[in-house]
């Protein structure tokens, strides 16, 4: 190759390319498949002994009916915070991880949603009109109730603010 004229090398060159790509990558091919055999036989990776293994409320549930609302007015006796939302509210959006954050902070406290835009009646039976809404129920009575999205400091200030004490005290 060395005796070889300029352009009968580079003609040279640019065959070599063409058949090692046609070939199945050549070089590429080769690398590909070390980095697959290499992270083979890497071992397991060991578990955080130091993190949560439980886990987190990925979303607040949506109740389906006001029954459902009723039973879980009865059988929770503290707090419930209703969250009136739909899937296309930005300030819904908003709120939905502050209720994540405050429900992981708070496990006392009930949270559920109602969706306004697949159970639209619902919502107008708690006479809502504003989304987002929060119904706060101390003891199965409505105590309070807002219209906004609230940082999770306002919540839980909102939230201790309005408690009511138990029926009969």
């Amino acid at each position: 190759m060395v005796g070889m004229p300029l352009p009968q090398r580079w003609l040279l060159l640019a065959a070599s390319v063409v058949l090692g790509l046609a070939a199945g990558g050549g070089w590429a091919w080769y690398q590909i498949s070390s980095e697959r055999s290499a992270r083979a036989s890497l071992p397991a990776p060991v578990p955080d002994p130091m993190a949560s293994t439980t886990p987190e409320p990925a979303a607040i549930a949506d109740l389906a009916s006001p029954a459902a609302l009723t039973t879980l007015l009865h059988e929770h006796p503290g707090t419930v915070l209703i969250d009136v939302h739909a899937q296309w509210c930005a300030p819904c959006a908003l709120l939905a991880p502050r209720l994540v954050a405050l429900a992981h902070a708070q496990p006392a406290i009930a949270i559920r949603g109602v969706d306004a835009g697949t159970a639209s009646g619902f919502a107008t039976q708690l006479a809502v009109d504003t989304l987002p809404t929060l119904i706060h129920f101390e003891h199965g009575v409505e105590v309070d109730r807002r219209s906004d999205a609230p940082t999770l400091s306002e919540l839980s200030a909102w939230l201790a603010g309005t408690a009511a004490a138990p029926p009969g005290h």
